[in-house]
């Protein structure tokens, strides 16, 4: 993860929704403290998008950046009318509290073995768990503006619930596809095999490990035990 032009591109793209926020929280007279995290925010989504392109291009051998994208400028015709507290409620619902709850989810789970991109997601997980709590904040100044809005984001809620749930069951059906499928590749290979006689160790974490760290680099068992992270001191 982040080390792809595609994620990079992501992180470049969420600038543009917290801009959004920030003009439709003025236009709904939010709090200051509310406007200020939204700017915040899109702070967070520059330096995502500057450390995210950076990987991409150091991975890619080529510097890599943000391209033309015209789509930025879509919504801010007279179909998308700023400070629409309905439409802000449920943005801030799905695509901040879920959304961006998810995306610091993710970045938390990941794994990765350069540090470099271990320190990149160990920040974006911070900051989407900060920009999740602003989505439910914002929420709740919408509903305490209008509480008729309640119905529409319970059923909105339940919607992005099932949704998830759905997207979980593909997700747990692909990692046990490519799981199966990566030991197949190994099948044979010393290391993958020599790792999983290890306690602790299960074909993911043997898998994750033949690839992408040189065990050779390490003077004896105890430090590749203390690298992985089960070992509690060398």
């Amino acid at each position: 993860m982040l080390f792809r032009s595609r994620d990079a591109r992501e992180e470049h793209s969420s600038i543009a929704a917290f801009a959004r926020l920030s003009v439709d929280l003025l236009a709904l007279g939010a709090p200051p403290g509310l406007v200020e995290r939204a700017h915040r925010a899109a702070l967070d989504e520059v330096l995502h998008a500057r450390l995210a392109f950076a990987l991409a291009g150091a991975y890619a051998g080529e510097p890599v950046g943000p391209e033309v994208w015209p789509e930025a400028l879509e919504g801010e015709a007279a179909e998308r009318p700023a400070g629409t507290l309905r439409r802000v409620a449920l943005e801030s619902l799905v695509d901040g509290a879920y959304g961006e709850g998810l995306a610091a989810l993710r970045a938390a789970a990941e794994v990765a073995a350069d540090p470099a991109v271990a320190e990149v997601l160990a920040t974006v997980a911070r900051d989407e768990a900060g920009h999740a709590a602003l989505g439910w904040d914002v929420l709740a100044f919408c509903v305490a503006r209008d509480s008729s809005l309640a119905p529409a984001l319970v059923e909105a809620e339940n919607r992005q619930v099932r949704f998830l749930a759905a997207r979980i069951l593909e997700a747990l059906d692909e990692a046990g596809a490519l799981e199966a499928e990566t030991a197949a590749l190994l099948e044979g290979d010393e290391t993958y095999a020599c790792l999983l006689t290890v306690p602790g160790i299960g074909p993911r974490t043997a898998a994750q490990l033949a690839v992408s760290v040189d065990i050779g680099r390490f003077p004896d068992h105890d430090h590749l035990a203390s690298y992985c992270g089960i070992a509690p001191r060398v």
